[in-house]
């Protein structure tokens, strides 16, 4: 008798995010990895006019069951013998028209755009419902030369169809799963994922190892989205095993044809897990919990600072310093939460929500304290510890500091933008900010603009291997990186809202880059932009940890942390094998804290992954070490 298929759907709660970056239509289709258009489908392309620019796009809209969220794009050619100059006005009159399923709108541009004769560049936005409805939003174009402007009123739309159910199972997929001796084994749950991530089917492995599925084909998929170009490098299923003493069974790219099954091998090799104790716990007082935990060189000594998700409460915290058993070494009292946190050598700095930016040595003593004019959630020490990168500034948007006398080396003042992020190169001399509407600027330890881009909004994971390659992901859901000079090398879009990490993403050799999501997702990918592979942090975890996220730096270990109803420590090696797993509870109330600021907020591991330690929404402090 034939198993009955188990249809899987996974949900977390969606945020919405719409962004927008500028490219040559060439360019960017070759970077974004376009599916073409299937032409069999009804045309629902629409072009106006705005003086000499053309621009064409589709209408509607439509954020289908199988997404949450959609990117779709503005062709905008112009037509004349001589450059032009297109302005997207205000936004602010598409802000006011977003409805409540709409809950955030990132616009991420230059505030114009040159078009030379004959040229076509892409405008993209990206657009995440959280509830179902439709709207109008209003596209405001002005070409400077001419005058000439026009409004377009581009028709939105959520539904929930068409989802996964709705697409008739045409394609058949049979997994083998076999041991590293080739034994097959059975009763094994399998996992086969559509692209989002979050929808799938799960079978279990019969005596002879085959867990076989009947799903969608990728080209039925693909009909179900119309005609309008996706932001997807392809509509492709992967797989996911787990099975208790081997190693995590993945594998992505399998194209499921109609009446052409696709027969694939997985071979599980064994794993020995580790297990650690609990050598340490410190629980102190505040209203925020920790928000950030990063050891010194030999993870002897961790400071921790408190901070919080939103809503703000205005009142003070503290940077704390412990030995790595949990022993509280000193504390300093600061006059509000603190969001910027760096530990670099023998200085820890932290960037405060009153403007205020603390710098100590090891031992706690207060070596600077500023008011830097503005709200602070971004300090970053160089490798030497001799200088601090931090902003605003004195109503510049950015500075470097040096860290004796507090005196800026120089400003940056271009990007008109909150600073949100920042990373120095390994070797110093070269930093990449990230602000807060999404402009990426890379500086010279000098100060020198060597260049700067779009990618949506501020990056809340930010990297720089020793090459000066930045990697960049957040709320923009996608991953972007760039070569030293500046020029897109790939990008790689991520269902999910991607959550800041914590002491490091990336191996000192680039070679695993890994971060988390909102949606309860982790990623690892490596610098050439192709993902290793992809999983879900635990079958039961919806949300990593704000900052729960430590790559040893040879790409070994992965900690990480999980928030909301699950408040687990967890550690992963490089094949993303779960490892270990330790729960929780909060000590407070549940009236006293929302899914945000309760479990793992922040981890740190030691290189050799032989210590882990993390700092909780309810301000306990928790070390352990490998038995």
């Amino acid at each position: 008798m034939e198993k009955r298929r188990n249809r899987f759907f996974l949900f977390c709660p969606a945020l919405v995010f719409i962004f927008l970056v500028i490219s040559s239509d060439q360019n960017l289709k070759s970077a974004q990895g376009y599916i073409a258009h299937d032409r069999t489908l009804p045309d629902k392309k629409i072009t106006f006019s705005v003086g000499p620019v053309k621009i064409s796009t589709y209408n509607p809209v439509t954020i289908t069951g199988l997404e949450y969220s959609t990117n779709f794009y503005f062709d905008v050619k112009n037509t004349s013998s001589k450059a032009v100059t297109l302005r997207m006005t205000s936004l602010t009159n598409i802000v006011n028209s977003l409805p409540n399923w709409v809950i955030h709108f990132f616009a991420y541009q230059p505030e114009a755009l040159k078009i030379n004769p004959g040229k076509v560049e892409v405008l993209e936005y990206l657009i995440t419902n959280e509830g179902l409805g439709t709207t109008t939003l209003p596209f405001t174009f002005k070409v400077d030369e001419t005058a000439e402007q026009k409004t377009m009123r581009l028709k939105i739309q959520s539904t929930q169809s068409p989802s996964l159910k709705d697409i008739s199972n045409t394609a058949q997929v049979n997994i083998t799963v076999q041991s590293s001796d080739r034994l097959p084994l059975a009763n094994l749950e399998v996992n086969l994922f559509l692209f989002n991530g979050r929808e799938g089917f799960r079978e279990s492995t019969d005596s002879q190892g085959i867990a076989r599925f009947l799903v969608p084909s990728v080209a039925d998929i693909r009909k179900a989205f119309g005609p309008r170009p996706l932001p997807y490098r392809a509509l492709d299923y992967y797989l996911v095993v787990e099975a208790d003493g081997y190693e995590l069974g993945y594998q992505d790219n399998i194209t499921a044809k109609p009446d052409e099954p696709v027969n694939l091998e997985i071979t599980l090799d064994p794993v020995q897990k580790p297990s650690y104790d609990l050598i340490g716990e410190l629980t102190t007082s505040g209203p925020h919990g920790y928000f950030w935990l990063l050891p010194d060189q030999s993870f002897t000594r961790l400071a921790a600072v408190q901070g919080r998700h939103p809503p703000e409460l205005k009142k003070p915290g503290h940077i704390i310093m412990t030995s790595n058993d949990g022993r509280k070494l000193w504390k300093l009292i600061t006059n509000d939460e603190c969001w910027g946190f760096d530990v670099v050598r023998d200085r820890v700095a932290a960037g405060c929500h009153d403007g205020s930016v603390y710098v100590t040595d090891l031992n706690g003593s207060l070596l600077l304290q500023f008011n830097c004019g503005g709200m602070n959630r971004e300090v970053e020490l160089n490798p030497t510890a001799k200088k601090i990168f931090t902003g605003p500034y004195m109503g510049e948007d950015a500075a470097l500091l040096d860290i004796t006398t507090g005196k800026a080396a120089w400003t940056y003042h271009g990007a008109q933008q909150w600073l949100r992020n920042s990373r120095f190169s390994p070797d110093g001399k070269s930093i990449v900010a990230g602000f807060s509407a999404g402009k990426l600027v890379m500086f010279s330890d000098g100060g020198k603009v060597l260049w700067d881009n779009y990618i949506g909004e501020f990056p809340m994971v930010l990297e720089m291997d020793k090459r000066h390659n930045v990697y960049a992901a957040g709320k923009n859901r996608e991953l972007f990186s760039y070569d030293r000079k500046g020029n897109l090398r790939w990008r790689w879009r991520i269902p999910d809202h991607v959550v800041t990490a914590g002491s490091n993403n990336m191996s000192q050799d680039g070679s695993l880059i890994a971060f988390g999501t909102v949606g309860g997702m982790i990623y690892a990918f490596d610098q050439n932009g192709e993902i290793r592979w992809r999983r879900r942090l635990t079958q039961d975890a919806v949300l990593l940890g704000h900052n729960a996220l430590d790559v040893t730096p040879d790409g070994k270990w992965i900690a990480a942390g999980t928030a909301g109803d699950t408040r687990s420590v967890l550690l992963y090696n490089n094949k993303g094998t779960l490892l270990w797993r330790q729960d929780f509870t909060d000590r407070r109330d549940p009236g006293q804290y929302d899914h945000n600021q309760t479990g793992a907020i922040t981890v740190a591991i030691s290189d050799d992954g032989s210590m882990i330690a993390a700092g909780f929404g309810d301000s306990v402090l928790r070390f352990f070490r490998r038995r």
